[in-house]
């Protein structure tokens, strides 16, 4: 067993105690018989611990159809800055999973948004509620340009 397939398993046991039926859910991943990548490695881990912080939030995360294929980096990178965001703000975190975008699948300006959303969070959280209200990022995507406004507000 590779180190990422060993943590997946750890990861996936501690899940298995807390919710069943969201390990039930990943299990049935066809990504997980192929072979773990770190990425997916790393996202069980940030479900676990998001599971930890909100079962809600984990389980409309595993609703998500884009966890059904296998999980890219910048995948793995927006469950990291949710998980991040909701440990210190439920309500921003809810608000991240209610777009269109997050839902539909996470591209890699998408998953700079979130993760630059949630290191302005860190340094003025009052900054993302006035974001998150932008009609631009409540639409169907995050593009190249509004994740560069994103960014600028860093």
């Amino acid at each position: 067993m590779t180190e990422d397939e060993e943590r997946a398993v750890s990861n996936l046991r501690d899940i298995l105690r807390e919710a069943p039926s969201i390990a039930e859910t990943l299990l049935g991943f066809p990504w997980l018989d192929d072979g773990l990548t770190e990425d997916e490695s790393y996202a069980i881990y940030h479900l676990r611990e998001t599971l930890r912080e909100d079962h809600t939030v984990a389980e409309t995360l595993m609703g998500f159809h884009w966890l059904d294929d296998g999980v890219t980096g910048a995948e793995r990178d927006a469950i990291y800055g949710l998980r991040i965001i909701l440990r210190e703000d439920p309500a921003t975190a809810e608000i991240l999973l209610s777009f269109p975008w997050f839902a539909d699948g996470v591209t890699e300006d998408e998953s700079r948004a979130v993760y630059d959303l949630q290191e302005i969070w860190q340094k003025d959280p009052a900054a993302v509620e006035t974001v998150l209200g932008f009609s631009w990022i409540q639409d169907s995507d995050i593009t190249s340009d509004e994740a560069k406004a994103i960014e600028q507000i860093l």
